[in-house]
């Protein structure tokens, strides 16, 4: 190609583009014939096992009966990677305002945490949360997770944050500290929680550096008002060393909202709730 240089084809490189292009495919599809389903996990407050938000998440659900192949990545993997990213956002916003209007909310109206990808972060969310508002999306109940990989102190990422904040909704970081976390970036925003990455919290227990790591992150983010998140780890004796640390709340397991709290006319003229509790998948 001149200048000394020489290209050579390789096919792996051309599967693995192709690869992604076809997982794209079978999200648009399936988003398209509503083949997916809305996993939804309770956040837990450990003083007092409330539930305080559930945290939205798109999983592949019914494509496996569909006759299209099912990705190995989970749906905001392929759809980060493979330019679908805004329509899986607005699909996810679609899915917290029929839970609201459908009034599948147990007990008192937690918050409602999102996955919100890179891509929709940079092209004006005040644009997607309005439209969301408008088909029954309480905007002040909704928190934004945004990746800390995909946070910096730019003017495009802080004008995209001032605009979530005019909305009234807020914003969490999530996957703290799984790269070269910079404290300083929790100060960039009036974030509303520090979601620590799983791999932070995982073998705490034998570990001193990563409590440590939590240790500087939780003070930090109470200093500055923000409520600290964590994945719960498989083995309990982390969970324990977590829970001495920061009073964290904690993500846990799945919920199925699709017969939770019901609301039908009744006699009167008023709702009547019908369904039991959650059920745990």
């Amino acid at each position: 190609r001149g200048k000394a240089r020489v290209v050579s084809y390789d096919d792996d490189l051309q599967a693995a583009v192709e690869k992604r292009q076809s997982a794209a495919e079978v999200l648009s599809e399936s988003m398209r014939r509503d083949l997916l389903d809305a996993e939804v996990s309770p956040v837990v407050d450990p003083v007092g096992s409330v539930v305080v938000a559930h945290l939205y998440r798109a999983g592949w659900g019914r494509v496996a009966g569909s006759g299209l192949p099912v990705p190995v990545r989970r749906p905001e993997s392929v759809a980060a990677e493979g330019g679908v990213a805004p329509a899986l956002f607005r699909w996810l916003l679609g899915h917290v305002g029929g839970d609201e209007q459908a009034g599948r909310l147990p007990g008192a109206a937690p918050r409602r945490w999102i996955q919100m990808p890179a891509a929709a972060l940079m092209s004006h969310p005040g644009r997607y949360l309005e439209a969301a508002a408008r088909r029954g999306v309480r905007l002040d109940n909704l928190v934004l997770v945004v990746a800390e990989s995909d946070l910096d102190e730019g003017p495009v990422v802080r004008s995209s944050l001032l605009e979530i904040a005019r909305t009234g909704a807020r914003v969490a970081i999530g996957a703290f500290g799984a790269a070269a976390t910079s404290l300083s970036l929790l100060e960039l925003h009036p974030f509303d929680s520090v979601w620590v990455d799983r791999q932070v919290v995982d073998g705490i227990a034998a570990d001193p550096v990563r409590r440590a790591k939590l240790a500087a992150v939780a003070t930090v983010a109470i200093a500055l008002g923000q409520h600290l998140v964590i994945d719960r780890p498989a083995r309990p004796e982390d969970h324990a060393s977590a829970l001495e640390l920061c009073n964290a709340r904690v993500i846990d397991g799945h919920i199925d909202l699709s017969g939770v709290r019901r609301h039908t006319p009744g006699r009167n003229g008023r709702s009547a709730a019908v369904g039991g509790a959650s059920r745990p998948r």
